[in-house]
């Protein structure tokens, strides 16, 4: 059983995310465990190290909609931020907008754990 209260301190709205699931908590559930296997983050960093900025466009692209589809309206809008910042060429911005999509990602995971009582 999903503890709603944990997922709206974190602004991850469940009722948008139940939605996309038909309905179904424990369909909704079952991603949201999954989610906690993401490693968007690390393959990211991994690419923009390599200065690969495609290779960041596409993986915070995917981290967009897995996140987006969640309810998870504020990494929903930092990878939004990131995407756009990449294809207008603003390379310059990656590493902050990076931080700050890593920062509400590990929020979203945080309150999933907790949310699924986990921690």
């Amino acid at each position: 059983m999903i503890n709603k209260q944990e997922l709206e301190n974190a602004d991850i709205d469940y009722n948008s995310g139940i939605v996309r699931y038909a309905g179904k908590e424990e369909l909704y559930e079952k991603y949201l465990r999954k989610f906690l296997e993401n490693d968007s983050i690390r393959l990211a960093n991994d690419e923009y190290i390599n200065q690969n900025y495609n290779g960041v466009l596409e993986v915070i692209h995917t981290l967009k909609g897995n996140s987006g589809t969640l309810g998870m309206t504020n990494l929903y809008t930092n990878c939004s931020t990131l995407v756009d910042g990449i294809r207008a060429g603003r390379t310059d911005e990656i590493e902050f907008m990076l931080y700050k999509v890593e920062t509400e990602f590990n929020i979203c995971i945080e309150a999933v754990k907790k949310s699924l009582n986990i921690i």
